[in-house]
């Protein structure tokens, strides 16, 4: 069903087990987080 909702902007995320920590970068093709806007 149709949402009218528009991306807003999209980032991919990566984790490190070792350092335990979350990084946001460019890469989108695994994780990713999106901001969608009505």
């Amino acid at each position: 069903r149709h949402s009218d909702l528009t991306l807003k902007s999209m980032i991919g995320m990566t984790y490190n087990p070792f350092t335990k920590t979350y990084k946001l970068e460019s890469d989108v093709s695994v994780n990713y987080l999106c901001f969608y806007q009505k």
